[in-house]
């Protein structure tokens, strides 16, 4: 069936054929170019998930960073004797005095320690008699009974529990701050029971200056969540749009083994990536909106692409003004070769107004011309020569009926029947009889390979009788083609 196609399609006019191949060259391109948006729109989504995935690492090692300081603060009571011996307290009776002094002592400790790891806003430690110390002694009962309020994740195990708390907000010193609590028990080396608590304060409102500092561009955004919902959103009014199902959506991505997906929030599509924090019971959200990203890093490939649908087009227009440019003339001389090819007119004629037609289908004219010239001195020609050919099969009729070549045969048999050698002078008969029944063939331009061997075997029979011994011949003739 494709071959039928082929040779149907093959018969359609000049024109037709053009225009089907220019129209078959645009259905590629475009095709091309489709594959090639695709595979530039998989290759850019990936590279935004390979970059928020980056991102949302480096959100996680600052978190880990600043974390880990605070997590070294649950050994205060190991790394100083003198912390140690007043949180443990050891249940003695002191006089207020001694009280005071320890409670000074615990302020100034605590307070290199918040100067240390300067997102540290408050310490405070509360033992297991209930005694409270804190570098803000005014309000340190306060802060841990807030703190207690809004205790949040637990994470418990032998010697190594820690509670977070969600973000809220708190005073210290009468100044106003948003709080993220870590709270940790403070062991003895060979004790189980923990001596007491140690309160850790930070700062979220720098962290979250922090966040808020990282340039990015439109259409991207980061969140944080807990177990309560948002406690930071880059976009605020698109972080509203988080509800239960998306943030369900985000618990299982952070669970999945790429973290990698897309969400839809506000009625947008986005691609997103989510890392969870264990030891926050944070879960970390990067989006880029999947319209601006194809808009700004695949802008170049749909200018290429739609450059180059003009392009084609106008290529197709351009080309279907030539073709009939050029299809009139090609039809005029396939007019005038068909009269020349089928000899409608004596007389063959010439292309005339061919001085107006692009200059390739001038040179194929004026070749057509020389060609009719040709043609007409070669029909001249044919006529001399067939005079000419019958001339020369006169001369060679002549020349094969030569009266010397006879006279020779003639004696030679005469001389071998007065010798008495009849079969030797029968052979030379028989041979010269057959040379020429072959050489004197009237009405006849060709005879076969056979004949001329024949006619070539009779002419040496006859002349080894008269030579004898003087030469030797051998004839070599493939079968087929006699």
């Amino acid at each position: 069936m494709g071959d039928i196609r082929m040779k149907r399609f093959g018969k359609q006019s000049f024109q037709t054929q053009l225009i089907v191949c220019l129209l078959g060259c645009l259905l590629f391109s475009v095709v091309i170019i489709a594959a090639c948006l695709g595979l530039n729109f998989r290759e850019a989504e990936r590279s935004n998930h390979s970059y928020i995935e980056r991102l949302n690492e480096q959100w996680a090692m600052e978190l880990e960073f600043m974390t880990a300081g605070i997590d070294k603060m649950r050994f205060l009571h190991l790394a100083d004797t003198e912390a140690g011996r007043i949180i443990a307290d050891e249940g003695e009776t002191r006089s207020q005095e001694q009280y005071s002094e320890n409670e000074a002592y615990m302020s100034r400790i605590l307070d290199v320690l918040c100067t240390i790891n300067s997102d540290v806003l408050r310490i405070t430690v509360e033992t297991g008699t209930g005694k409270v110390y804190g570098n803000y002694v005014e309000d340190s009962a306060a802060s841990v009974a807030l703190a207690k309020h809004h205790m949040l994740y637990e994470k418990r195990d032998y010697k190594n529990e820690m509670a977070v708390t969600d973000v809220y907000e708190g005073d210290i010193n009468l100044v106003p701050y948003f709080l993220l609590t870590f709270c940790y028990p403070l062991y003895a080396v060979s004790e189980e029971e923990s001596l007491g608590t140690i309160y850790i304060d930070m700062d979220f409102g720098a962290m979250k200056e922090r966040f808020d500092a990282v340039d990015k561009q439109s259409g991207w955004s980061s969140y944080i969540l807990n177990e309560n919902g948002l406690i930071y959103g880059s976009d605020a009014a698109l972080g509203a749009s988080i509800g239960a199902e998306e943030k369900k959506k985000i618990e299982e991505l952070a669970h999945s083994q790429t973290g990698a997906g897309s969400l839809t929030l506000g009625n947008r599509d986005y691609l997103i990536h989510v890392k969870y924090m264990e030891g926050l019971d944070w879960y970390l959200v990067q989006c880029v909106q999947k319209s601006i990203f194809m808009i700004d890093q695949m802008r170049g490939v749909y200018f290429m692409a739609v450059w180059v649908v003009i392009f084609l087009g106008g290529l197709i227009c351009a080309g279907i003004l030539l073709m009939k440019k050029i299809s009139a003339p090609i039809g005029e001389m396939s007019r005038v070769m068909n009269q020349a090819a089928t000899r409608e007119n004596k007389e063959l004629k010439y292309m005339e107004g061919w001085e107006e037609y692009p200059e390739e289908i001038r040179e194929i004219v004026q070749g057509y011309n020389g060609m009719i010239d040709r043609i007409r001195k070669n029909i001249i020609q044919e006529y001399a020569n067939e005079l000419y050919q019958k001339k020369t099969e006169l001369q060679m009729l002549q020349y094969q009926i030569n009266p010397h070549f006879l006279y020779n045969s003639l004696d030679s048999i005469n001389w071998l029947v007065r010798k008495g050698d009849m079969e030797k002078a029968t052979d030379t008969i028989s041979a010269l009889t057959a040379f020429f029944r072959i050489g004197l063939s009237k009405g006849r331009d060709m005879i076969t390979v056979r004949e001329e061997v024949e006619h070539v075997r009779s002419y040496l029979v006859i002349q080894k009788m008269r030579y004898e011994n003087q030469f030797e011949y051998a004839f070599y003739v493939d079968p087929e083609t006699e």
